[in-house]
């Protein structure tokens, strides 16, 4: 069976929209889900001129694996107008929704984890993984965020998934919005 595979989109005024837009430039030995807003997707696109087709999932429809230059987006809406390199807290539920909904195909078995992709002649594990990518101002701020109420929440409906404590990788940006 082809592995379906989840791909939040992250903060819609982040890089999010369009690494998923990127990553669907490519062919891949798998089904590819984008969960994020199909208007913010399709606007992106069309700013970046990427030839890349928007098609509504469904989740009843055979697996098949991913075509180059095409994307199935899980519709999740937006909390506002989102304008990129500009946080609005009003889509600070919208981020949340996106993850709540990721873990919950995955919990029920809607979208695969840990499953063989072939690679040439050759087949590798895919790891499990739930990523986050961040840009925090300072320590304070990756502090505030990871001893939030909400992040607390989420550590917790992970855990029974999770093999253990979350790696942390710190890295330094070199480019960006905002930076």
């Amino acid at each position: 069976m082809i592995p379906r595979i989840a791909l939040t989109s992250g903060e819609p005024a982040g890089v999010g929209p369009e690494l998923c837009l990127a990553i669907a430039r490519e062919t891949l030995a798998c089904e590819l889900v984008c969960l994020g807003d199909r208007s913010l997707l399709a606007s992106r696109a069309s700013s970046l001129k990427l030839p890349v087709t928007l098609i509504d999932y469904d989740a009843k429809a055979a697996r098949a694996r991913h075509v180059a230059d095409r994307l199935e987006v899980l519709h999740v809406p937006l909390g506002a107008p989102s304008t990129p390199g500009k946080l609005d807290r009003a889509n600070g539920r919208y981020v949340l929704n996106l993850i709540d909904r990721a873990i919950d195909g995955a919990v029920a078995g809607e979208f695969d984890a840990n499953r063989e992709l072939e690679g040439g002649s050759e087949a590798r594990p895919l790891e499990e993984f739930l990523a986050q990518i961040a840009l925090y101002t300072d320590q304070d701020a990756l502090t505030a965020h990871g001893t939030s109420d909400r992040f607390k929440e989420i550590g917790k409906s992970l855990r029974d998934l999770a093999g253990g404590r979350p790696e942390l990788q710190f890295l330094t940006p070199v480019i960006g919005k905002g930076l």
